[in-house]
């Protein structure tokens, strides 16, 4: 029996059913290390490499298709779509079940800011207004916002 790997909650982002999966540095080689992309496939009897996007759920599911050692670093890498609106970065677990064990879900930890997974620049709250409707008289345009991510100058 394969384990299944799922990582959830990749809020409002699209992908194609299949994921190609690298390690960290985003090559599909993987460097030469043993542990990335060859863990994990888009089906159970499948070779390594892929994912299952479902668009249903927003998640990424893995078959896990090598063992994992305990203690074992495993990164990989996936390029999804970005929503076409702002918003903060949702909150993305993962979960684990196997044939011998199986993992709680577990709320992955964000990067700070602007990398946090799946935050996109966008305005959360914007609101425009004036301060007198009066013919010829002067207004004053008030402008307020919030928005997702930092913005640099």
């Amino acid at each position: 029996t394969t384990g299944v790997m799922t990582i959830s909650n990749l809020a409002q982002a699209t992908s194609s059913a299949i994921v190609d999966i690298a390690d960290a540095s985003g090559d599909r080689s993987c460097g030469g290390l043993t542990n990335c992309n060859t863990h994990f496939s888009s089906e159970a009897s499948a070779a390594g490499g892929k994912g299952s996007w479902n668009a249903a759920t927003n998640s990424l599911t893995l078959y896990v298709v090598r063992a994992i050692a305990s203690g074992e670093v495993v990164k990989i890498s996936f390029t999804l779509t970005n929503p076409s609106v702002g918003q903060f970065a949702p909150t993305i677990s993962i979960a684990c079940v196997g044939a011998t064990s199986t993992m709680a879900t577990v709320v992955m930890t964000q990067d700070a800011g602007n990398k946090a997974a799946l935050a996109v620049a966008g305005f959360n709250s914007s609101l425009v207004f004036q301060s007198d409707q009066s013919q010829s008289a002067l207004n004053t345009i008030t402008v307020s916002f919030t928005p997702f991510t930092t913005f640099s100058i």
